[in-house]
């Protein structure tokens, strides 16, 4: 008999793994269809070698060695790029599973979501669904701070852990000391627009309306999917989307878009949006000119 536990919000992931990588679009779709997640992050990932890369997500299973070394075999000729999809869980449902030294606790929403994933998108056999998960899932926050750490972010779950003084803002602004409101004109603004390849990018300091978040309110939203498709997952590792940008546009509420908190820092005498810029273009192609922005200041 399991005993079932609190349910108490916390962090996962999901593991997209190289054969599945032609489905990630979709698979995000799912993930943002599921009332219970919020995406966090998106990283994608080439290991080096893939046989030693499997071998450290599995170094943490519950599993005994011997079934984990058959049950990912199939992993070792998959391709070598990856996706983690790092997410808030608000209703883990966790309950204990097994028995002895292999007993664990597990979600049951993210073991849900998991195998509806799977479902949809293992490899098949004569109409059969084999046992070539698309997808790895976490069962615990300590395992998310392994997948972390394994990603390259040596402070492991605390990366997602609030870094400023109490203001709710996107924990990626990182460490903030104080900060302050100002009315600023929007033609002031500038923001970070990605360049250069996937894998060798780097940040240009534009006007909003060299944005491709603002091109794409003037010339359609292919300028903007193009953008994505090439950064997501790299640069860019939000949850961004046409469709949420297309309902962001559709429902827009200018009050509250101004109300809410557009982040911006000050570099070298230039207000930069760090956060909002979506919400920004739309202001400017509405036509509203002053609006209210944190400074932040770390």
């Amino acid at each position: 008999m399991s005993e079932l536990l609190i349910n108490t919000i916390r962090y996962d992931c999901l593991l997209v793994w190289g054969h599945g990588m032609q489905y990630l679009s979709d698979i995000l779709n799912m993930i943002r269809s599921d009332d219970n997640f919020d995406i966090i992050k998106i990283k994608k990932h080439s290991p080096g070698n893939i046989k030693k890369f499997v071998n450290q997500v599995y170094s943490f299973d519950y599993a005994p060695l011997i079934h984990l070394n058959e049950k990912t075999k199939y992993l070792r000729n998959t391709p070598a790029e990856v996706c983690f999809i790092y997410v808030l869980n608000k209703r883990p449902d966790d309950d204990y599973i097994d028995e002895g030294k292999f007993r664990h606790k597990e979600s049951s929403s993210m073991k849900r979501l998991k195998n509806e994933i799977r479902l949809r998108y293992n490899p098949r056999v004569d109409g059969e669904m084999t046992h070539d998960h698309v997808v790895h899932a976490t069962d615990c926050e300590e395992h998310v701070d392994k997948m972390l750490r394994l990603n390259g972010y040596s402070e492991g779950i605390k990366h997602f852990r609030a870094k400023n003084i109490g203001i709710d803002i996107p924990y990626y602004l990182g460490y903030i000391r104080y900060y302050e409101f100002k009315r600023i004109s929007i033609d002031s603004l500038y923001c970070g627009v990605v360049c250069g390849s996937a894998n060798e990018y780097y940040s240009d300091t534009l006007k909003i309306d060299s944005s491709p978040q603002y091109i794409a309110l003037l010339n359609g939203m292919d300028v903007y999917r193009e953008y994505l498709d090439k950064y997501l997952g790299y640069a860019l590792q939000s949850d961004y989307s046409v469709d949420r940008y297309q309902n962001l546009i559709d429902e827009f509420d200018i009050n509250k878009a101004q109300n809410d908190f557009i982040c911006a820092v000050n570099r070298d005498g230039k207000y930069v949006v760090v956060d909002g810029l979506h919400r920004v273009s739309v202001l400017k192609y509405k036509g509203i000119n002053n609006i209210r922005v944190c400074v932040l200041y770390g």
